[in-house]
């Protein structure tokens, strides 16, 4: 499957995940809620151990600041300022409280916001274990002891590092999969796709409702091997799509789910108050979103014009 540009086909397999995400906020019957909320975050956990690269401390801080705390920053302030404008009987104290804390416990309306500083400090905690445990397969029991530990001390830590510990192994499996990922064809890569979406819609409701946010697992392993297996099976679903279905749509989201994880929230509220019926609330939302995720990119450009103009100007004054 080398043909498929790597980019095009993780692009449409995050906005595969999205879309379950935002399926899972729009509200769903239990069985399909039960499925979605067994893989479809580990699914960006994953992604993100494949594509770590092991950057020196400082470059790896600056980067992934960019890239999740800045946007959890600047999307906190907009949903609260939108909240006291759109939303009766909003608490913008316990907001702010929950935002720089606890935030991935009752995070009013921006909940799935807690998602950016766990996966900040996930990457952060595998950078140092990674670094200093040289071996691939030692590192792996370590990380899985750590997650262990979490599961029965039960420690709750700020900033959502508690569901990044959960997340350590999954973040590992990624990693390791790049290094051992195995260079199937179309067909076998179908047919891959095909075992483990059947293995794990069994094994899923084989164990309790899982939610990482929440750090709901029932059986930790099986909630492992469920969320490990269903990522796979839509990993290579989305290597084969590409081949002759590009769906540039998808890849927008998967290449945009940092806005839209952190818009769907406040859209899907709104949206809900006149929206008859789940369908129409998740297609109106969707749509909502992807416009807002448009202005959100010019003002991204802009706001980087304007700072490069700047930091010229000082170069030139100095």
């Amino acid at each position: 499957m080398a043909e498929v540009r790597r980019f095009e086909f993780i692009d449409l397999f995050k906005g595969i995940g999205i879309i379950f995400m935002i399926i899972g906020h729009v509200g769903v019957d239990e069985s399909f809620s039960h499925y979605i909320s067994a893989f479809h975050m580990p699914m960006f956990f994953f992604i993100s151990g494949y594509l770590f690269k092991s950057y020196d401390f400082k470059d790896l801080l600056k980067r992934k600041f960019g890239s999740l705390i800045k946007p959890y920053l600047w999307f906190g302030a907009f949903n609260a300022i939108a909240c006291l404008l759109l939303v009766e009987n909003f608490k913008i104290g316990t907001f702010i409280e929950k935002l720089f804390f606890f935030n991935n416990r009752h995070l009013a309306v921006a909940g799935a916001l807690w998602f950016l500083t766990c996966l900040f400090f996930l990457n952060i905690i595998f950078w140092f274990i990674h670094k200093h445990v040289k071996n691939k397969y030692l590192l792996g029991v370590i990380l899985f002891l750590i997650a262990i530990s979490e599961f029965f001390l039960k420690i709750r830590l700020p900033y959502s590092i508690d569901s990044a510990l959960y997340m350590l192994p999954v973040f590992y499996a990624g990693f390791m999969f790049k290094d051992f990922e195995p260079n199937l064809t179309k067909w076998q890569g179908v047919i891959c796709a095909i075992l483990c979406f059947i293995v794990s819609l069994f094994c899923i409701f084989k164990n309790g409702h899982c939610g990482v946010r929440a750090n709901e697992y029932s059986n930790l392993a099986l909630f492992y091997f469920n969320a490990i297996t269903a990522t796979l099976a839509y990993f290579y679903f989305s290597k084969f799509i590409c081949n002759f279905l590009p769906l540039k749509s998808v890849q927008y989201i998967g290449r945009n789910s940092i806005n839209y994880l952190c818009l769907n929230q406040i859209v899907i509220k709104l949206i809900s108050n006149f929206a008859e019926g789940t369908v129409q609330c998740f297609v109106l939302s969707l749509l909502v979103i992807s416009v807002l995720s448009v202005g959100v990119n010019k003002i991204k450009v802009l706001y980087k014009s304007i700072c490069e103009y700047f930091q010229d100007v000082r170069s030139l004054t100095e």
